[in-house]
């Protein structure tokens, strides 16, 4: 210690000699402690000093002050000096470990250091002299706090946008948002400015209320507040300039005023706006829309209520009701449904009920509903408030006794504004005014003050202002209001008893609708009322006092009342009485009504007025409607008298003599229906009329409002009498209007000045609508529609030039529709088509000689402020075949920018439809569809050179659809970097044969928004996709919202995508179909193929050059949120020839549901091990001809024959796999691993068929883990098919077990799987197998002589389906011999169908006792190639086959019967000694085909007498029986032969020995007392060679198809009797009966007998088809005489037949005189006539033949007919039902003739063959064959 001070001394003193003389570097060596020490003060200072300013900063942040940013640096470099300083001490301390020799460098360094941390120590400490270290920082407003209040809903979200949009457009800094009480305006406003904070839209956001009774201090005060402004003035005009300076100093503010209720300056509140400050932008909030109005808002938004949904919502949130009870909620639903949608009302009644019990919620539901006002104070006084206050602010009582009355309709009822009228004329309320047209529109502004407050609301069809309607919470506050004072009102719904007197003695009004009421008192007093409204819900009489004491009454409206209007006479101020569907008494009492000044009927049973209405004189409005055909008589003179009357309704039928119409000085307002009965008198004219609908010939809806003048007539010629009415027609209806070549013949030029809709359809003699005279008429039209004008030439008759007509105008016109104007070639002229200024919707279709739609002038028109077609927003174009034009002339001052729709279809001429202007100036169009223009090449063709645009071209492009466009190259054209298809969603593309390409690099890089394409049938397209190959960083990746791309036929496709993809992402594809591409190579590199992460669907076929589809990298690439492929659900492959992987690398298919892949020729595997471990929700395998597949699931690391291992210990496991199915895959060895087995535990159907090499379906080649085997469980396991597996030997490894229990087992062509034992070998239990099953099929599996019992008799039961199939061994079906088989139950009880084919040694069906078999549920048997087979049941079997209704029998050699004998039993023996009840009641279907040992189908043991009998079934409809030589016949009971219904029967070659030289039915079908046949429809003979005369039946009324083939002895084939009796016969076909002479026999009687008129005549009335082949000695098809009956005949097919020489002939001397006149067969379409050799004409001579439906005419091989063909290749054939003349005499007898003929004759040809096709030639043809004439057409 004493060395080291003496060390310590001795440098001391060195150094302070030293620092003398030496630099001030040389006292870093000898002065280190006094650096040291002054260090170590300075930073003692400098810490309490940090803490003095901490301290400071804490204070200020407690007082909400912002801390200056100086302050918050000093303590930053404070802190960091500090946490340096504290290393420097460290190393001071560690000097002192110098002992006598000290490290001079280091101290030297550490002293250097000090010194000049020392420094900054120095410098900091000076600079901390802060004057304050905060400041206050102005409010930012606490509206604009995040908040719950505001619930996003379809409403607001969209005004929330569209306010958004507007506050980001230039030019626009007042905007209005109003909207009715307590919908959301101040809420919606708050969220509006917190994200305009929030996103820094505006450098300033303020906010402040108005309210109804403003306080510009306080508003002032609160914006200065937000600004952080002290005022120095206390005026308001002080503070406004103040206010005004700063708010000039803020670039970009925004002000929201709330609540405004009156028109202000924002000038006095000190607001710059406007010129005045263009940064400033304005929102206010009203209730009022007229104060938007008034503040001259740019653009208004008007907040509409709730929907039913959004309202639950917001009530569940705010009364907290997620987890309350079901019950609960359903009565909260029910409030939510009362409270309309209102948002204040539902927060208001969510809060109060907010934790209510289900008692208190029903109790406030059932108030509610009842508007109970008082009652529901506590839950409604805060809602009623605010509504007072717009109540309060209503000014005059006639708006508010306006409102008043719209509360005594119903709940949600659209108010008829004519029925508002009639309650205010009757009230009294604008007492002042007489006339009521005038009061009317008084009523109308009231109305529309109303809605503008938000009181009442629009309805959503009132186009013309014919309703209004009230808020449910608007109308509850009105009952309120009601509820006390002078007005007191009653509204009530659905009442069933009169409330009680003393609770309504008080009351002015009283409203009960769809009243129940009975039993009403005798007498009511209420001195006070005015109005009395009453609806009964059925008819219910009044009593005659019921008005007595209503003295006051003003108004009545009765509706299905019974009522004696005598009691009115005691209403002597009654003013308006409207009676609705009421049966009336003693209306001759309504004379004695002198106030009454409304009188309206509707639907009562009032017919025939009374003179006595003739004292009415102070009468001025009358009504009348019925919806019937009932007429209403006027009296004569009557109208005429009722001189007070300003306003006629007769809308129905009336006697009224219009004539007295023009005595009514008054009149101003006429609603009348004129009929055609209604003559128009010589020289009337109707008056002129301020509002009127006059129809003609047509309805009027009832009080439909007078607010127009309409004009409508349909079916008439005569338009003089509405003269005056079309001076000032507002619209205007023509229908079947003749006699006419414009809309308004000899009308004043003035005429038609008020015309705004006018409606033109079917007037077929109109040539023009718009005559010159009327060109200043168009000024006001704004609607126009014409339809089915066929004669049509011009919609506007004039001149074409500009100049000529200066005044003619369209600029009103917003909506065109023309429909099937087939002679209409242009629609608006050059002086017309440049004023269409306002057009918004254009819709033109089936105008088939429409060549052009606007024709602008050719010369240069001066600018114009609106450019023509620039409001245009729809434009529909269909099946306009001639159309080349759209847009004909200079279209540079056209502009389509509001253009939104375009739909052009069916307009083959077109060539293009944009030019370069058009294309330009597409900024808003949104929709596009264009299909089936054949000549269109392109679509687009954009400006070589535009400048910069505002809005980029088709930017706002959504849909865009092109169909069946043959010669389209280019959809866009020229330049298109300014073209963006940012909004593009949907694209669809099909059958655009020349299609090269779609998107360039630019456009191509805009698709952000895609979301649906589909290119089909483009075979020239190469690429879809060209992506630039530099592109920078986008905010969204190309595609990224594609969600749906079918690509189909492209032929020449070779890249989806071309060019570097890194910035495309397939994200959002859920489905993916592409087909036959079969250029395509590959679909996804690896970035896309990563980016597939909620891909769904996937179908791929036909696409022959594909070799993969997904590219994995090899490794794992980092962790994903969502894995590729790992949504995808659905996978088809079809087709692929050259597809060798499906997916490489590494793939995830967790959600893969379905797989289905067919025809991959050179797929070798499916899955990869650890993919297959992935497919846990795999539920459907389908695979089917993959030649090369040898395994399903392939271990990537193991050799081949490893391929099944444990798979490092882990099973596999498909939980949810349920069908699997394999077709045709001939190198497949197996299908499953065994390690497998166990992980199928829903697995319920396999098929697995012609899979060649197919050995097991469980397989297992080595087990490395040892594991012990286990049993096969496929518990669920229900369908198992195994067809054509030529090497299957077992289903499984020999030492494992399956657990099976089957519903349906299907075995076919295996024959290694020899027998049932092998198969038994492989289960745990063999009688499980078949336990359950319904359907079992066996084909080729050798087992026992028997199934039962080989198989558990009692296990197939529940067989349903049985199919048995070439089983050499088998001799019987079910053997119940053995005697310990036998049971109670009966066998196969629910067997429905049963097919035994193919089994040589089969002798019976059943054996044994009878009753051990039951086939009680059989419907269906087939049996077929049973060669052994003697009979099929056995009797007691037959008696339980009451369901069969099918029963086939095939090629069974030795079958004789169907059943054995049945023997008679007394107890079943009915009269006759018949068998009775008959078996198989329900078979409709029996075929026999093939059984030469067959005798009978039932035969009966012999009776007493010795005779065989058979038995029909009664139900029998289709009989077939073929090649059975030795059937005998049937046996048919009467009381089968009563409800027999056969309708179709079928024989060939039956025993010979029982058919005679003619078909005697009897002989065959022994019928007992009846006919067999009456309703047969479908009758085959074949081969009944003994058969050689006519049908001997007298009647085959049902017979629709009659075929007779192979006959070789038939000579005729009807008797005359019967071809009059085949009345629903339309298929004739007779083939090679070769001894065939005629169809019908016509013996000598029966030609005589049919020339007196014995007998009807022979006709074929439903005769369609007549095909005659190979009967080569027939002569001719029908007499001449029954061609007429052929009304139906469509084809005639007649080959081979070489004798015939007519088509149609006579025997005998029939007179033919009648059938010498021309035959027309309408429906004829086709005639064939083929190798007729000795044909000499088509009817005997003189007959004439017209067939106007012809389509096909050929002769061929015919070398004896001679023909001669005239054809007119110019003109129709003339319409004539006969023709009689040569052709050229026709010719001569038309009216316009034909002028081009060219006639063709070649007498001398042996062989004249003819070809007519009348598809391809559409002109007429004359020919005559032989001796005929024949008009073709």
């Amino acid at each position: 210690m004493a060395a080291e001070f003496a060390a310590s001394a001795a440098a001391n003193a060195v150094g302070n000699l030293t620092t003398e003389y030496a630099s001030p570097y040389v006292s870093y060596f000898f002065r280190f402690g006094k650096i040291v020490e002054e260090f170590k003060n300075r930073r003692k200072e400098l810490e309490l000093k940090s803490d003095r300013v901490k301290n400071d900063v804490e204070e200020a942040i407690r007082q909400n002050e912002v801390i200056e940013e100086d302050v918050q640096h000093w303590r930053k470099r404070a802190e960091k000096e500090l946490e340096e300083t504290q290393c420097l001490e460290a190393q001071i301390e560690r000097m002192k470990c110098f002992n006598w020799c000290p490290s001079w460098g280091w101290r030297y360094c550490l002293s250097k250091k000090v010194a000049k941390k020392t420094i900054s120590i120095d410098k900091l400490l000076v600079s901390c002299n802060f004057p304050r270290v905060g400041h206050r920082k102005p409010p930012e407003g606490i509206e604009f706090f995040p908040s719950k209040d505001f619930m996003p809903n379809e409403s607001s979200n969209f005004t929330f946008n569209e306010i958004i949009k507007a506050l980001n457009t230039d030019g626009v800094n007042m905007i209005g948002l109003y909207g009715m009480p307590g919908v959301g305006k101040t809420t919606l406003a708050k969220e509006v400015g917190r994200h305009a904070k929030e996103q820094n839209l505006f450098d300033k956001v303020v906010m402040a209320t108005m309210s109804q009774t403003p306080n510009i201090n306080k508003i002032q005060d609160k914006i200065a507040e937000l600004l952080g402004l002290k005022f120095e003035v206390s005026t308001e005009e002080g503070k406004a300039e103040e206010l005004w300076r700063r708010l000039q100093g803020v670039e970009k503010i925004l002000v929201i005023i709330d609540d405004v209720w009156n028109q202000f300056k924002l000038r006095a509140v000190g607001i710059p706006f406007g010129v005045e400050h263009e940064g400033c932008k304005v929102l206010l909030t009203t209730r009022l829309q007229q104060v938007c109005d008034r503040m001259n808002c740019q653009q208004k938004f008007q907040l509409d209520i709730l929907s039913e949904g959004e309202a639950w919502t917001l009530l569940e949130d705010t009364a907290g009701l997620k987890d309350v009870s079901s019950r609960l909620k359903d009565v909260a639903k029910e409030v939510a449904s009362e409270c309309m949608g209102l948002p204040l009302a539902i927060v208001t009644i969510g809060n109060a009920l907010k934790g209510a019990s289900l008692d208190g919620w029903q109790a406030a539901n059932k108030r509610l509903k009842d508007s109970r006002h008082l009652d529901n104070e506590e839950v409604s006084e805060d809602i009623y408030n605010c509504l007072k206050l717009s109540y309060d602010y209503l000014k005059g009582d006639n708006i508010r006794t306006c409102f008043l009355l719209c509360s005594l309709f119903p709940e949600d009822w659209n108010i008829k504004i004519e029925e508002l009228v009639m309650l205010a004329i009757g009230h009294g309320l604008f007492s002042h005014i007489f006339f009521i047209e005038d009061l009317r529109r008084e009523i109308r502004e009231v109305l529309r003050n109303l809605q503008k407050s938000g009181l009442l609301l629009r309805t959503d069809d009132d186009g013309d202002e014919r309703y209004v309607s009230m808020h449910d919470v608007v109308r509850d506050f009105a009952h309120w209001i009601t509820s006390t004072g002078k007005n007191i009102f009653m509204v009530k719904e659905g009442l069933m008893e009169w409330p009680p007197s003393e609770s309504c003695g008080s009351h002015t009004a009283i409203s009960f609708w769809n009243s129940n009421i009975n039993i009403f008192p005798e007498k009511l007093e209420f001195p006070e009322l005015k109005i009395l409204i009453f609806t009964g819900k059925t008819l219910v009489k009044v009593p005659i006092a019921f008005v007595e004491g209503m003295k006051a009454l003003r108004v009545l409206r009765l509706e299905n009342v019974i009522f004696s209007l005598e009691v009115l006479k005691l209403v002597t101020n009654l003013r308006t009485l409207c009676l609705v569907k009421c049966r009336l008494e003693n209306i001759s009492s309504l004379g004695n009504m002198k106030n009454l000044e409304i009188l309206a009927f509707s639907g009562t049973n009032i017919y025939e007025l009374p003179e006595e209405l003739a004292a009415l004189r102070g009468l001025k409005s009358l009504h009348f409607f019925y919806s019937g055909r009932e007429q209403i008589n006027f009296p004569p003179n009557l109208l005429s008298r009722l001189t007070s009357l300003q306003e006629l309704y007769v809308i129905c039928e009336n006697n009224v003599d219009l004539s007295e119409l023009n005595s009514l000085s008054c009149l101003t307002v006429l609603s009348l229906r004129v009929s055609t009965a209604q003559c128009f008198p010589e020289n009337f004219v109707f008056p002129k009329l301020q509002s009127y609908i006059i129809v003609v010939n047509e309805y009027v809806p009832f009080m439909r409002g007078p607010n127009c003048r309409a004009l409508e007539i349909v079916d008439s010629t005569s338009l003089s009498a509405c003269n005056k009415l079309f001076c000032n027609v507002e619209k205007l209806a023509l229908e079947n209007v003749m006699g006419h070549k414009n809309i308004v013949p000899n009308v004043h030029p003035e005429g038609l000045q008020s015309l705004k809709n006018a409606t033109i359809r079917k007037c077929s003699e109109l040539k023009s609508i718009f005559p010159p005279c009327l060109s200043q008429s168009l000024l006001h039209l704004q609607k126009l529609e014409i339809s089915e004008c066929d004669r049509l030439e011009q919609v506007f008759d004039f001149p074409q030039e500009v100049g000529e007509l200066l005044n003619a105008s369209l600029q009103s016109l917003k909506n065109a529709t023309i429909r099937k104007c087939s002679e209409l070639k242009s629609i608006f002229p050059p002086c017309l088509a440049q004023s269409l200024l306002h057009l918004q919707d254009l819709e033109i279709s089936e105008c088939d000689r429409l060549e052009q739609v606007f024709d602008f002038p050719p010369q240069e028109v001066g600018e114009l402020e609106v450019r023509p077609l620039s409001n245009l927003t729809s434009l529909e174009l269909k099946s306009l075949p001639e159309l080349k034009w759209i847009w004909k002339g200079p279209t540079h001052l056209v502009n389509l920018q509001s253009l939104k729709t375009l739909n052009i279809r069916g307009c083959e001429q077109l060539v293009y439809l944009f030019s370069t202007p058009l294309a330009q100036s597409l900024v808003h169009l949104q929709e596009l569809e264009i299909s089936r223009c054949d000549r269109l090449e392109q679509v687009f063709d954009f400006p070589q050179e535009v400048g910069e645009l505002e809005v980029q071209l088709l930017s706002n492009l959504t849909s865009l659809k092109l169909e069946s466009l043959s010669e389209l190259k280019w959809i866009w054209k020229g330049p298109i970097h300014l073209v963006n298809l940012q909004s593009l969603k949907t694209l669809n593309i099909r059958w655009c044969m020349q299609l090269a390409y779609l998107f360039s690099t630019p456009l191509a890089q805009s698709l952000v928004h895609l979301q649906e394409l589909e290119i089909s049938w483009c075979n020239r397209l190469e690429q879809v996709f060209d992506f630039p190959q530099e592109v920078g960083e986008l905010e969204v990746q190309l595609l990224s919202n594609l969600t749906s791309l079918k690509l189909e036929s492209l032929s020449e496709l070779k890249w989806i995508w071309k060019g570097p993809i890194h910035l495309v992402n397939l994200q959002s594809l859920k489905t993916l179909n592409i087909r036959w591409c079969n250029q395509l190579a590959y679909l996804f590199s690896t970035p896309l193929a990563q980016s597939l992460v909620h891909l769904q669907k996937l179908e791929i076929s036909w696409c022959d050059r594909l070799e993969q589809v997904f590219d994995f990298p090899p490794q794992e690439v980092g962790e994903l949120e969502v894995r590729p492929l790992s949504n995808l659900t659905f996978l088809r492959l079809d087709s692929l020839p050259k597809l060798k992987w499906i997916w490489k690398g590494p793939t995830h298919l967790v959600n893969l549901q379905s797989l289905n892949i067919w025809r991959c020729a050179q797929l070798t595997y499916l899955f990869s091990t650890p993919l297959a471990r992935s497919l846990e929700h795999l539920e459907v395998l389908e695979i089917g001809n993959c030649d090369s597949l040898e395994h399903l699931i392939f271990d990537e690391a193991e050799n081949e024959d490893q391929i099944v291992s444990n798979m490092d210990g882990h099973l596999l496991h498909w939980p949810k796999l349920s069908t699997l199915k394999i077709i045709d895959c001939g190198r497949l060895n197996y299908v499953f691993p065994i390690t497998l087995a166990q992980g199928l535990p829903y697995l319920e159907s396999v098929e697995i068929t012609d899979c060649s090499q197919l050995k097991q379906v469980f397989n297992m080649k080595k087990d490395k883990g040892g594991r012990l085997l286990q049993d096969i469980v496929l518990q669920r396991l229900q369908i198992l098919r195994l067809k054509n597996l030529e090497m299957l030997s077992s289903f499984c490894p020999e030492n494992f077990v399956m657990s099976l229990s089957l519903k349906e087992f299907e075995v076919h062509s295996c024959p290694q799987l020899t027998d049932l034992k092998t198969l038994q070998a492989h289960l745990k239990d063999f009688k499980e197998l078949l336990c359950n099953v319904r359907i079992l099929t066996m084909d080729g599996i050798m087992y026992h002589k028997n199934l039962i019992p080989s198989v558990d008799p009692q296990g197939l039961n529940e067989l349903t389906f049985l199919t048995l199939r070439d089983e050499k061994e088998l001799e019987c079906l079910v053997d119940t011999t053995d005697q310990g088989h036998v049971s109670t139950v009966p066998l196969l009880p629910n067997l429905t169908s049963l097919e035994l084919e193919l089994l040589p040694e089969l002798k019976w069906i059943c054996k044994g006792p009878n009753h051990s078999v039951c086939l009680q549920s059989l419907k269906v048997a087939v049996i077929s190639r049973c060669n052994k087979l003697k009979y099929l049941f056995s009797p007691s079997l037959v008696q339980s086959l009451v369901m069969l209704e099918q029963l086939k029998i095939e090629y069974c050699d030795e079958l004789e019967h169907i059943a054995t004998e049945l023997e008679i039993d007394d107890n079943i023996e009915s009269d006759g000694g018949l068998l009775h009840p008959p078996p198989l009641p329900k078979l409709t279907s029996l075929e026999i085909h093939g059984c030469p040992r067959l005798q009978y189908v039932f035969n009966v043991a012999k009776e007493n007498n010795g005779v065989d009998n058979a038995i029909l079934p009664p139900s029998l409809e289709k009989l077939t029986i073929v090649v059975c030589p030795r059937f005998a016949k049937f046996i048919i009971q009467q009381v089968v032969h009563k409800r027999l219904q056969l309708k179709e029967l079928r024989c060939s070659e039956l025993e010979q020995d029982n058919l005679c030289d003619t078909i005697n039915w009897e002989n065959i079908f022994q019928i007992q007392d009846g006919h067999l046949l009456l309703r047969i429809e479908i009758l085959n003979l074949q081969g009944i060679h003994q058969l050689q005369g006519p049908i001997q039946v007298a009647s085959l009324p049902c017979l629709k198809d009659l075929k007779v083939s192979n006959c070789n002895e038939l000579k005729s084939l009807f008797s005359s009797l019967l071809a009059r009796n085949l009345p629903q016969l339309k298929i004739l076909n007779i083939e090679y009966c070769e001894k065939l002479e005629e169809i019908i026999e016509m013996d000598q009687t029966s030609l005589a007998s049919s020339s007196r008129g014995h007998l009807q005549t022979i006709s074929f009335p439903s005769l369609q088809d007549i095909r005659i082949s190979g009967c080569s000695n027939l002569k001719s098809l029908f007499p001449i005489s029954v061609a007429r009956s052929f009304a139906n005949l469509e084809r005639i097919k007649i080959k081979g037949p070489s004798k015939l020489e007519q088509v149609f002939g006579y025997q005998g001397e029939l007179d033919i005189e009648d059938d010498q006149k021309g035959i027309v067969l309408s429906q004829l379409e086709i005639v064939d006539l083929s190798e007729l050799s000795d044909l000499k004409s088509f009817a005997p001579t003189g007959c004439h033949f017209r067939f106007p439906s012809m389509w096909s005419f050929k002769i061929t091989k015919s070398p004896k007919l001679t023909t001669s063909v005239i054809m007119d290749s110019k003109h129709p054939v003339p319409a004539i039902t006969e023709v009689t003349e040569e052709p050229q005499q026709v010719q001569n007898n038309t009216t316009e003739g034909f002028t081009t003929m060219e006639e063709i004759v070649d007498n001398q040809s042996t062989c004249n063959d003819i070809f007519w096709d009348g598809l391809k030639d559409q002109i007429p043809l004359y020919m005559t064959l032989g001796e005929t004439r024949i008009m073709l057409r």
